[in-house]
Parts: C-alpha cells; sequence; structure tokens
C-alpha cells in the first residue's frame, strides 16, 4: 500500500484502495432504492403487466423506451473509444476507459429491461429455444448478447496492465489482482501480444456495435405503424445513439472531475474536443429528424399526417419541441458560447 501511495498517479487508484463514509452511505442508499425496486417487479409479477399502464392499445411504454434510451448511451463509449484509439487520437487517453465502461454498465441495465417488460419471464429462454427469424425479438437478443460480450473484453483487456500494477503494488485483494491480470509483467512480447489483441477488437466492436442499434430501430420501422415504418430508422438511431451517449460521457465526466478531483487528468481540452463531436452529431440528428417529417409531409398520407399533427399541436407537443429546441438550438448555443 506504501509502494502505491507514492505512485504520481495514486490520485486514479485512490476511489479503489481507500473507502470512507461516503461510499457506504451510496452503497446503502443504493441497496434501498434496488429494494424498493425488487418489491415493486414482485408486484408487477402478482398483479400483472397492468400496473405499468401497458394494455392492448398500449403495447411498448415505459420499459421499452428505457431499453431504447441505455442502450443508446452505451453506443457511445464503445463507437468512441474504438474510434479514437483507430485514429491514435492521443487526448483521447484520459477519457477512453470511463467512456468503456459506461458501455459496460450501462449496456447490462438496458438488457434487464425486455426481461421486466415479459409478463412472464421465466420463458425468456423460450427465445433461444424456440426463436424464429422473422421475429426482430431474436434479432435483438443475439445482438445486444454479442455487444456485451464484445465490449466486456474490449474493457478488459486495456485494464490488465492497469490490474498488474495493483497486484505488484498493494497487498489488498492482491489474489484478485493476481487471476485478473493473467500473469502480465509489462514485457515487450506482453506488450505486443495485448496491442495486438485491441487492434482486433476495435475493428471487431465498431461494426457490432452499428448494428445492435440498427437491429433495435427494426422493432420500430418493421411495424406498419405510422410514423413508425421507416427505412431511416437505422441510421438515425445510430446517430441519435451516439448523440445522447456523448452527452452521458461528458456529464459524467463532469461529476467525476469534481468528486474525485480529476482535473490533472480531465482537462479543459477533452471537454473541448467532445463538446464539438457532441455538436457535429447533434446536427445530424437533427438533419434525419427533417429528413423523417419533410417526407411524411409531403407524402401527405392521412394516418402520417395525423401523427405529425399530434406532435406539433397535439398533447404532447410542449414535450416534443423542447426536446428539438434544447437539444439542438440550445446545445449549439451553449457549445458554440
Amino acid at each position: 500500500m506504501d509502494d502505491i501511495r507514492k505512485d504520481k498517479d495514486y490520485t486514479l487508484y485512490r476511489p479503489i484502495l481507500e473507502t470512507d463514509r461516503s461510499f457506504y452511505f451510496i452503497i446503502s442508499f443504493l441497496l434501498v432504492v434496488i429494494a424498493w425496486a425488487g418489491f415493486m417487479y414482485f408486484r408487477q409479477l402478482q398483479t400483472g403487466l397492468g400496473v405499468t399502464g401497458l394494455n392492448r392499445a398500449i403495447s411498448w411504454g415505459f420499459y421499452i423506451i428505457n431499453f431504447v434510451f441505455f442502450i443508446g448511451i452505451s453506443h457511445a463509449g464503445t463507437l468512441i473509444s474504438a474510434i479514437l484509439r483507430l485514429s491514435q487520437a492521443e487526448w483521447r487517453r484520459p477519457i477512453t476507459r470511463m467512456a468503456e465502461v459506461i458501455t459496460a454498465i450501462v449496456l447490462l441495465i438496458g438488457a434487464v429491461h425486455p426481461i421486466l417488460d415479459l409478463g412472464r419471464p421465466d420463458r425468456i429462454l423460450n427465445v433461444f429455444f424456440y426463436g424464429r427469424l422473422q421475429s426482430p425479438l431474436l434479432w435483438d437478443v443475439t445482438a445486444i448478447s454479442m455487444y456485451f460480450t464484445a465490449s466486456t473484453v474490449y474493457l478488459y483487456v486495456p485494464l490488465i496492465p492497469d490490474i498488474a500494477l495493483l497486484r505488484d503494488r498493494t497487498n489488498k485483494f492482491k489474489w484478485f489482482y493476481s487471476f485478473c491480470s493473467w500473469g502480465y509483467q509489462g514485457t515487450e512480447h506482453h506488450k505486443k501480444v495485448l496491442e495486438k489483441a485491441m487492434t482486433i477488437l476495435m475493428v471487431i466492436v465498431i461494426p457490432v456495435a452499428v448494428s445492435v442499434h440498427t437491429v433495435i430501430s427494426f422493432i420500430f420501422s418493421m411495424t406498419i405503424q405510422p410514423g413508425w415504418h421507416s427505412t431511416i430508422f437505422g441510421p438515425y438511431f445510430v446517430v441519435g445513439a451516439i448523440f445522447s451517449g456523448t452527452a452521458t460521457l461528458l456529464v459524467i465526466m463532469i461529476a467525476f472531475r469534481k468528486m474525485y478531483h480529476f482535473e490533472n487528468y480531465l482537462k479543459e481540452i477533452h471537454f473541448q474536443y467532445l463538446s464539438l463531436l457532441l455538436l457535429i452529431f447533434s446536427i445530424f440528428w437533427a438533419y434525419f429528424t427533417f429528413s423523417e417529417f419533410i417526407t411524411g409531409i409531403y407524402g401527405n398520407e392521412p394516418m402520417e399526417m395525423n401523427i405529425i399533427r399530434y406532435k406539433f399541436f397535439g398533447d404532447y407537443a410542449p414535450f416534443f419541441g423542447s426536446n428539438n429546441i434544447v437539444g439542438f438550438i440550445v446545445n449549439h448555443v451553449i457549445i458554440l458560447i
């Protein structure tokens, strides 16, 4: 422990090796939240999905929206990290690890939501045993499983040198660090093998990440529901996912910089570059939003126009308008200023 305290980068290890009262307070609070959520889910199993507001007219609601939201956020971590690694952008080093952790954790949270949305969660294995290729649900499960596996491995492999450092400089959980470091010693051969593995993973994980959210968009676009039955949904979902994921990464960076005093690692340049990336994807997102509505308005199909009028002038018009104003106009003003 004393050896690692002398390390100039000990600030990075302190949250792992040292805990204070605030840590136990947060853990206790989260356990209470989990217990409450477990109780509510048990009540749902007893009384049925009707308690969530779902019915025959509204088949998708809170759970599926959360599912799309969390899966979307997860994309930014892997894609940003992989693209920046491939491009050899040196400024990305302090943020790639954070982005990769966000991907793994948020993806796991999102993957749970379809199970929560099942009236009979005990039949989840039927998707694997009796799944049909005609069902987008089977594609969804397959894509997310592949993405979670790839993202977890992609997070773990570059962690090996850091785990080895903890193994060599502290006695706390030494057996665990020894097991997870796979005998890594930092030799030239080990570094070369690790770099080769990372290159292969980077090439694999980018198309997997894009395909996952494209498949998720198929759940909506392959229905004949007005407003959803559109060929633009695939790239629209991917762009929206990276847009929201980049914003989430910025929020997490701000929180960690403040809480753990990472000012020497998360510098102003990182926020500037990520803000520019956020700006670019907000423009792409606005372009796809415009394309979606201009084609619907130009076609002037009665059912499609009903949906468009409802979004612009119906009960949910304030939410739709504020989403576009804050997501595009306010976002640009803040970043450019």
